[in-house]
């Protein structure tokens, strides 16, 4: 009987990685705006600081991490950022010190979150597949997407039994244990003998499916490159903004936090249909295409936000944003391995993360003024809808500067 590859078992695992991770930090992030909020005394734009400190962070540690891991083994990386994450949450948990908070949040949180598996499952999955790229990185972020369905509604639940103190300790002590035990099957690349099933994905073209490692300079002067970084940035910065607004938005209609958590819920569920979708067509149509469509999507759910906030309407507009939300990071980050190869696929997504990181914070401190300034969100859906176009057009222009495969095979010296 054939043995089952070994990259399936490590697909199973990043699911519950992502789902540990994302669920308890940047997807739980709009929870403990108003109860964190009115404990402090903070208005809407400093509590969206917060999510921009975690973004700098990011930023910047993703450079070093993304070396990192391009030259050492991922599983003590992983263990050690896992074990970071949880105690750093678990330390705000307890603190009564705002500066102490935001250096927790920009420097050891960042850390542990790129460590723990952001930046690491996209690397160790691109290194075990070429053939079902898109299909396995679909299929590992639907853990981001099961979060809102399982990790969200129990965090909610803590919040409004026994505090967000309570909940962030509980979610700290939970995440360590849980990244810590499933990076011990880690292994970094497949062996001689282990060879990936399927045929050779379409959707690759001619970009390197190994290449060797690029230098800086050769990863920067790449149009793709900037490209690819602006367009993916602006929306998945839109999707982060609207993901930490969202409940606010409800809460301050009239709903209860159930009812809007649901909505996270209703949300997370579009996600995961989304991902199942992209699984089956992701390797078999152009990648920029797919995820210009996703942005589009984004687009009409800022324009629908602009007409009604009922409860159903929001159910309706949450299925949107899932949609596109469920689809858009994993096209995004098999794109980048499609177009510059895996040896140095952990240096580019570190160069990358200060550019989508700077667009995070731009955007979300925006929709946080906006709110403090005029007290609704109508100005923010309104430029969101023409950022989502604008993205699209970008993510459709690395088509006019194919990779060159001189820059992607020549060693970097």
């Amino acid at each position: 009987m054939q043995r089952i590859y070994y990259g399936w078992y490590l697909v199973a695992a990043c699911i519950l990685i992502y789902m540990a991770v994302i669920g308890t930090g940047s997807a739980a992030y709009g929870l403990y705006v108003k109860p964190v909020a009115a404990e402090f005394d903070l208005s809407r734009a400093t509590m969206n600081t917060g999510m921009i400190l975690f973004n700098v962070g990011m930023a910047v540690t993703a450079l070093v991490v993304g070396r990192l891991i391009d030259r050492f083994p991922l599983r003590p990386i992983m263990i050690v950022s896992g074990t970071l994450l949880g105690g750093c949450m678990a330390l705000l948990g307890l603190s009564n010190n705002l500066m102490l908070d935001a250096f927790v949040i920009v420097l050891p949180l960042a850390a542990g979150t790129v460590g723990a598996g952001t930046l690491t499952v996209t690397v160790l999955l691109a290194r075990w597949f070429t053939k079902q790229r898109g299909r396995v990185l679909a299929l590992a972020a639907m853990g981001m997407s099961l979060s809102n369905l399982t990790v969200i509604p129990l965090i909610g639940h803590m919040i409004a039994q026994y505090g967000w103190r309570e909940a962030l300790i509980f979610s700290g002590i939970g995440i360590a244990v849980v990244v810590s035990a499933l990076a011990m099957i880690v292994r970094d690349r497949p062996g001689p003998d282990e060879v990936e099933p399927g045929r050779p994905s379409a959707a690759v073209g001619g970009a390197p499916a190994l290449g060797v490692r690029l230098t800086v300079r050769d990863i920067l002067t790449n149009p793709n490159f900037w490209l690819i970084g602006t367009g993916a940035g602006i929306g998945l910065a839109i999707m982060q903004t609207l993901g930490i607004s969202l409940v606010p938005l409800a809460t301050d209609g009239g709903l209860s936090m159930v009812q809007a958590t649901s909505l996270l819920s209703v949300m997370g569920v579009t996600a995961v249909v989304s991902k199942l979708t992209l699984a089956v067509v992701a390797d078999y149509f152009d990648r920029s295409t797919l995820l210009a469509g996703c942005f589009t999507l984004l687009a009409v759910a800022n324009a629908t936000l602009l007409i009604d906030h009922s409860y159903v309407a929001l159910l309706a507009i949450c299925v949107l944003i899932g949609a596109a939300s469920g689809s858009g990071a994993p096209l995004y980050y098999a794109l980048v391995a499609d177009r510059f190869g895996m040896i140095s696929l952990g240096t580019v997504r570190g160069l990358m993360t200060p550019l989508t990181a700077a667009l995070a914070a731009i955007f979300l401190r925006f929709g946080g003024e906006v709110y403090d300034r005029t007290g609704s969100y109508r100005l923010m859906f309104v430029s969101f809808a023409i950022a989502a176009v604008f993205a699209a057009i970008l993510l459709l222009a690395p088509r006019i500067f194919p990779t060159k495969p001189e820059l992607a095979l020549t060693p970097a010296t």
